[in-house]
């Protein structure tokens, strides 16, 4: 009987621990969701972005010194902020790629993409895209875009999309710091 009642009290015992860590997890993943929209929305807001947007036409995309401006911005002064960023791209209030972190992606048409469309059909102010596989990268990345407002009239510009890499996830849930020891065989060794 007392082997019983102790073995049914360690697994409630474990039984709570294993919720509590899976929801210190979640929470964990929530909190890097919520990080990662915040940088989307910040990058979308840049001014120098924002400004170089108005200037450029459909033209000659590859030739324009606007094009090549914000893309050599975003490489050196924005793609740097975040290692798990695999690509930023900007594009036009058509969904036309006019800048990116991935030059052969520049003058792509993204109008069917989910990001775009959200941002221009819906007016979401963020949308964070479930992890799929992005064919220009040639990963699984998870993709978030927010609208770039217009300096001159406060309409939508532009659309930023930041992608990460799939793995940003793993390695966020992955982190044991703060969660103690849950590994059984561990356990068995400091006996």
């Amino acid at each position: 009987i007392f082997y019983l009642s102790a073995r049914k009290s360690l697994e409630q015992h474990i039984d709570q621990k294993m919720v509590a860590i899976g929801e210190l997890k979640a929470l964990r993943v929530k909190a890097l969701l919520n990080s990662i929209e915040d940088r989307t929305i910040e990058f979308g807001s840049d001014e120098y972005i924002r400004n170089k947007l108005n200037i450029i036409r459909q033209e000659a995309l590859l030739e324009q010194d606007s094009v090549n401006a914000i893309s050599k911005h975003l490489k050196n002064n924005k793609i740097t902020l975040d290692p798990d960023i695999a690509a930023i791209s900007i594009l036009n209030k058509a969904g036309v790629v006019v800048a990116s972190t991935i030059k052969s992606v520049i003058g792509s048409d993204f109008s069917d993409h989910e990001e775009y469309i959200q941002i221009t059909d819906i007016g979401m102010t963020v949308f964070t895209h479930r992890p799929h596989f992005t064919e220009y990268l040639g990963i699984n990345s998870l993709e978030l875009s927010a609208p770039i407002i217009s300096m001159k009239n406060g309409e939508v510009a532009g659309i930023i999309i930041n992608a990460y890499n799939e793995g940003l996830i793993d390695k966020t849930t992955n982190n044991r710091k703060g969660m103690g020891n849950s590994d059984r065989s561990e356990r068995w060794r400091q006996y």
